[in-house]
């Protein structure tokens, strides 16, 4: 059989070109589910600093690029990342689709828990000592946080506990759905995928949420009062990354990796989400999208010992909870002087 020259210089180069790639390093390319578009406000001020400044220190052996939806939504970054369809992901851990209980103690409403960087930092420190669920073992975390405090937004201002008095309200968990009905209020379980749609439709006439849902998801086109001084708990989050691909990783990578995550992240994530707050009221309120509320300190009690029992109701269920909730609430008193 002939082969003529030009098959035979390909075949050469192309030899050659597999033999140099063996011997230089390869680049290491992570996708990054973080649920928002490249140009939202919530990714540039929060994840594109962490993935940018890891992406520097690397120089090109490890490079992480943002996936944002439809790649991975809310419901179901956690199965993409342990899958492996994803490498990193953020999950919303209440609606990750694995059982919780223990982890679920920033959704305590409390007036007393407010400050979203000493509750991360508590999160944080409470998941380091072992007293949170074993669930979260699938992945590797790489931080530990809570998103903005959980507030309550309406069609109309209120004023008196009375006005929620059957009032259809959406809840995104079950501790809230303890806290409306401590209040009189109808709690309606809706996915937060569907909760516009249910504000559009007037299938609720209020909701919990925060600045984040109010400005980034529009609930604000309909939810247009809040009440600025009751918080409802603060939604636990997690910056993750599939086990195998981490292990996978050369120990210069890994130590990048590593450097830029844990307690540094979650501070990182929390200082950025306090700035978003910010921002985002300020504009809500500056174009009339948003009026802030405060009650009156005679409101102000009702509502405070009204869903008091939420929290004695929850460390009730056991296997652990109340060793969690003694260790955030340590951790948490430290972090917020």
């Amino acid at each position: 059989m002939k082969y003529s020259g030009r098959i035979i210089s390909s075949v050469l180069a192309a030899t050659i070109s597999l033999a140099m790639a063996g011997g230089a390093q390869s680049e290491e390319a992570l996708r990054f589910a973080s649920g928002q578009p490249n140009d939202s406000p919530l990714y540039q001020l929060t994840y594109k600093k962490w993935v940018d400044a890891i992406n520097e220190e690397a120089a090109g052996e490890l490079t992480i690029t943002n996936f944002p939806p439809p790649f991975a939504d809310a419901t179901n970054t956690w199965e993409r990342v342990v899958q492996g369809v994803a490498d990193m992901g953020v999950a919303g851990l209440p609606i990750s689709g694995i059982p919780l209980k223990r982890t679920l103690v920033t959704t305590l409403p409390s007036t007393d828990v407010t400050d979203m960087k000493a509750a991360s930092i508590a999160l944080a420190e409470t998941y380091e000592k072992g007293l949170l669920d074993p669930s979260l073992d699938e992945v590797k975390i790489l931080a530990l946080y809570t998103v903005l405090p959980t507030r309550f937004f309406s069609r109309e201002p209120i004023s008196d506990v009375e006005q929620l008095k059957g009032m259809k309200v959406r809840a995104q968990d079950a501790n809230m759905v303890m806290a409306m009905d401590k209040l009189g209020a109808a709690a309606v379980s809706i996915p937060f995928s569907e909760g516009y749609q249910a504000i559009s439709r007037g299938v609720v006439e209020a909701s919990s949420g925060n600045e984040i849902t109010q400005y980034t998801y529009k609930w604000s086109d309909y939810l247009k009062h809040g009440i600025e001084d009751i918080t409802f708990g603060m939604t636990p989050f997690a910056i993750i990354m599939n086990k195998e691909k981490y292990e996978g990783l050369s120990p210069e990578m890994k130590a990048i990796v590593d450097k830029h995550s844990g307690m540094a992240l979650t501070e990182m994530l929390a200082i950025g989400q306090t700035g978003i707050q910010k921002k985002f009221s300020d504009e809500m309120v500056a174009d009339g999208r948003l009026t802030w509320h405060k009650l009156s300190p005679e409101q102000y009690k009702i509502w405070k010992d009204a869903i008091a029992p939420v929290v004695e109701e929850w460390l009730k269920k056991g296997d652990g909870v109340q060793e969690t909730y003694d260790a955030f609430m340590a951790s948490y008193k430290a972090a917020a002087k």
